[in-house]
């Protein structure tokens, strides 16, 4: 440290005080234009960070407010979505009974169906049966024979006809299966 407690003494050591003066002076004002610009150049950049920066705030405000929108949807959807699938569930337990319902009917059908089919089988078992005995025999009045042939013949295929000829023919029914 210089002794008279200057502590910029020896950044001036070489410079003659008298003579210049002036060169300090205008080094001082060189100085001062340079911390002037500076400080210009320094405001300039702050002021685009300031902007930068309340742009990339208002960015992150919309993306945040979004963000809350989107979260807010989705909630939303999720509470419809599980309220649905309550719904459904609600409608599977209630539609239950009906399926069931429909379900044995359908077998029931099915079965009468399949009943139907055994019954004409044995029917057409029956024909063949008393058609050979018929060769066999020749002894029936062939009037009778065409009659009981133009009857079986013109019986149309409803379930009730075939039910008439599963209470008729009794015994024939049944007889063969699928």
């Amino acid at each position: 440290m210089s002794m008279n407690g200057d502590h910029f003494r020896d950044c001036f050591t070489g410079v003659d005080d008298a003579s210049d003066i002036g060169d300090v002076s205008l080094l001082l004002e060189e100085a001062q234009h340079f911390i002037t610009r500076a400080i210009s150049r320094f405001r300039v950049d702050l002021s685009q960070c300031e902007a930068e920066l309340r742009k990339v705030s208002g960015e992150r405000d919309a993306l945040r407010l979004l963000c809350s929108q989107k979260d807010k949807a989705i909630k939303d959807l999720q509470a419809n979505l599980a309220k649905v699938r309550e719904e459904e569930d609600e409608l599977d337990k209630q539609l239950l009974p009906w399926r069931i319902m429909a379900s044995q009917w359908l077998i029931m059908e099915v079965q009468s169906l399949i009943m139907a089919i055994q019954c004409l089988l044995s029917l057409c078992h029956f024909i063949k049966q008393f058609l050979s005995n018929l060769k066999r025999h020749k002894s029936i009045n062939s009037t009778i024979f065409n009659l009981f042939i133009a009857q079986i013949l013109c019986i149309p295929l409803t379930q009730s006809n075939i039910l008439w000829l599963f209470h008729y023919f009794p015994k024939y029914c049944f007889r063969h299966s699928l």
